[in-house]
């Protein structure tokens, strides 16, 4: 997860009471067109309570706010809209409160504020991706696309519904690593892509696919250092009377301005300082690029272009209204075009047009259909289809695991669609492996490749990139896990844990359950990890150090936390801890180094589990979150790993008369005057050896701990 998302969004900070003098309108650099309306919803204010004017705005030319109706239902929950939309005649959208999930409708004509209709909706576990922090509706397609995560945040995606269904909810693609959360955005009718500003205070793009670009850097929109902008939602609207962004920017100090961003340059001007702080969460508009009197916009019915071709052809409807509702001109004349292709013609409201296409430039293409009665312009109508081959989409699956000594094996599932949901031939797939910057392979379509890490000393972690090739063309990288090499960390080690210490811990939910470790940060108290629960399943989660160095096995080791619970009316939250020699949970699973612990302290409290290796080398700890299905998780923190100044197990032991046992190199040995039955035992309760004896017996075993039972008496030996 990256570090951004851990920034806090303001999300149900609405009860911030901050001054109530306004905001005066500070010199304005830039206006909106005339021509255009421009609308937003308010879902914050600095003043009360009982005086905060949310609702339903128009913004004038030069920045005016023009209040049309108070909001009277979504602020009595202390929340707002995180996604919002204009359609058919209604403000939709969706917003979270401590309920979970819900979506809302007003009229768009409404003059008491009050809702037309409102469905909850389910975001608890695997739904979890459907609470969307931001998002934006497409008016080409008649859908809604957003951000949402899975459960412990430690994924974020990119989701659609279709806004006939709007509670449908799916997820679209996880967002690439080098991406973040748009809290601002909108869907830009040129194109059908989404345009916004990220967490970071970058303008990217993305398209209904998840494809990302990076357009411009913060730093190069002149954001201004003093103050900083804020990191939580904000509306921004694409107006085409100005062909730029309108958008409300935020400050951490909760001022607030309105911005104009050029669409082609992605260069800003300020049109106005924002009364009263406000925060609009999003902001809309029902503006087109043609006359107000002019055809409104036709329908595409179809584009048809077979597998990899670059000709085909598009049929659309011709419009039967105008933009002001009254009935088009018998005649019309349509244009439609795709790049530097051009083509014109004239038909009847409603009648089907064919525009046929030869010879198409491989790639994105966009598709403008337009019917323009006599000098008045009609609305443009765009559609997008990806035209040729198309790029594959990111592998998926990448799991690289350790054979031995930095020998390993890489996996991965190739795609089965193209980038731009375009034409992909399996059958050319290649696939490139990279370590770093290093290629170290020529690219080759099996789905697998054996890699060799570096022999380094000093403790290092490592992966992999698989870049999917085809047609000259090549997926987005896909990075595997981490594996590590050297002898491993030193003791003492310590995780606070930091970004680095969460960096190299492993987490395995074995189940895939929606319960699983994650790093976060407590309100007040700090960073810890968390497990977090499942209603049905019980609790099968790993939380792995990276590789510590254990030197001396005669000595006796310490793994020591502080650990609580989340819920102490839960009853049923336990853990145990795990010694091995890999990050997996077969190889951590080779010593027991705490047995079932339950957890019912609400208030830190620090917890200590002594531990001998069976030899020196590199070694695993495994915390293994057990609890009970329907717990509420419990909280790690400092967690340090130590040597003590105590001597482990002894290497002899001759405890009594009867029987006496000791062990040599790779062997326990058991002497007894008379038949006795003879026990061994790994330290997690596994049976080792089982004999009867009379005499002198040697028994071989692995170097390790082992309880040796023999004649009623117990003995703890150390195998070397």
């Amino acid at each position: 997860m990256t570090t951004l998302f851990k920034t806090v969004l303001r999300g149900m900070g609405l009860g911030a009471v901050l001054s109530a003098s306004a905001l005066t309108a500070m010199a304005q650099n830039a206006t909106i067109s005339p021509d255009a309306t421009i609308y937003g919803w308010n879902g914050y204010s600095s003043t009360s309570y009982e005086n905060t004017e949310t609702g339903w705005y128009r913004f004038g030319t030069n920045g005016e706010e023009q209040q049309i109706w108070a909001d009277k239902f979504i602020m009595t929950f202390g929340t707002y809209f995180n996604v919002g939309y204009i359609r058919d005649g209604k403000i939709c959208g969706y917003y979270s409160n401590s309920t979970g999930g819900n979506y809302i409708e007003y009229d768009l004509n409404s003059t008491d504020g009050r809702p037309v209709n409102m469905v909850e909706i389910d975001v608890e576990g695997e739904n979890a991706h459907r609470n969307l922090w931001s998002g934006a509706y497409n008016k080409a397609d008649d859908c809604v696309y957003g951000f949402g995560t899975n459960v412990d945040m430690s994924k974020i995606y990119l989701v659609k519904a279709s806004a006939a269904d709007p509670t449908n909810i799916n997820i679209v693609r996880e967002i690439p690593e080098d991406f973040t959360i748009m809290v601002s955005c909108c869907f830009n009718p040129r194109d059908n892509k989404m345009y916004g500003v990220d967490l970071l205070g970058d303008m990217v793009r993305c398209d209904v696919f998840g494809n990302f670009e990076l357009l411009a850097l913060g730093k190069d929109l002149d954001y201004g250092g003093t103050p900083t902008m804020a990191q939580w939602e904000s509306g921004m609207t694409y107006s085409p009377k100005d062909n730029a962004f309108i958008w409300n920017r935020q400050f951490v100090d909760y001022t607030s301005d309105l911005v104009k961003i050029d669409a082609d340059t992605y260069k800003w001007s300020k049109i106005a300082g924002i009364q009263q702080y406000h925060q609009y969460t999003f902001l809309d508009t029902l503006d087109h690029d043609g006359s107000d009197n002019g055809p409104a916009q036709g329908k595409c019915v179809s584009i048809d272009f077979a597998d990899a071709s670059t000709s085909g052809s598009v049929t659309y409807t011709m419009p039967v209204k105008l933009s002001d509702g009254n009935d088009a001109p018998a005649s019309m004349t349509w244009t439609a075009t795709c790049g530097e292709v051009s083509k014109t013609g004239t038909a009847a409201p409603g009648e089907t047009v064919k525009v046929e296409y030869e010879g198409l430039q491989q790639g994105d293409g966009i598709f403008n259909f337009r019917a323009d009665a006599g000098e008045c312009r009609g609305a443009t109508l765009v559609n997008t289809r990806w035209i040729g081959n198309d790029a594959p989409a990111r592998v998926e699956n990448v799991m690289m695991t350790e054979i031995e000594n930095g020998r390993c094996k890489l996996t991965w599932t190739a795609p089965d669609h193209g980038a731009h949901n375009g034409y992909l031939d399996s059958s050319k797939l290649l696939y490139a492996v990279f370590l770093g910057d290093t290629q170290l392979n020529t690219p080759s379509p099996e789905c697998e490749f054996e890699v060799q890490l570096p022999a380094d000393l000093d403790t290092r972690g490592y992966n992999c990139l698989v870049v999917a090739v085809a047609n000259g063309m090549q997926s987005e990288p896909a990075r595997s896990n981490t594996i590590y090499v050297g002898h491993g960390y030193n003791l003492p080690y310590f995780i606070d844990p930091n970004d680095t210490d969460a960096s190299r811990m492993t987490t395995i939910n074995v189940d895939g359950d929606t319960s699983g470790w994650r790093y976060m940060r407590e309100i007040g108290q700090g960073m810890c990890f968390f497990s977090s629960r499942d209603w049905t399943n019980p609790g099968d989660d790993y939380l792995i150090t990276p590789p510590l160095y254990f030197d001396d096995p005669s000595m006796v080791y310490q793994i020591n936390f502080e650990v609580r619970c989340h819920n102490p009316q839960k009853t049923g939250e336990y853990f145990d801890i795990w010694l091995g020699s890999s990050a997996t949970v077969e190889g951590i699973r080779q010593q027991q180094v705490a047995g079932k612990t339950a957890v019912s302290n609400q208030k830190y409290t620090r917890m200590s589990f002594d531990f001998e290796p069976a030899a020196a080398g590199r070694y695993y700890l495994g915390l293994h979150y057990i609890g009970d299905a329907d717990q509420a998780g419990i909280y790690v923190r400092d967690i340090r790993i130590l040597k003590t100044d105590r001597p482990g197990g002894l290497a002899s032991v001759n405890q009594d008369d009867d029987v006496k046992v000791w062990t040599g190199n790779g062997e326990i040995s058991v002497k007894a005057a008379e038949s006795a039955t003879v026990n061994v035992f790994a330290p997690d309760g596994r049976a080792v050896a089982c004999a009867t004896v009379e005499g002198d017996t040697r028994i071989s075993v692995a170097p390790g701990i082992y309880i040796v039972c023999a004649g009623g008496k117990t003995f703890k030996v150390n195998v070397r």
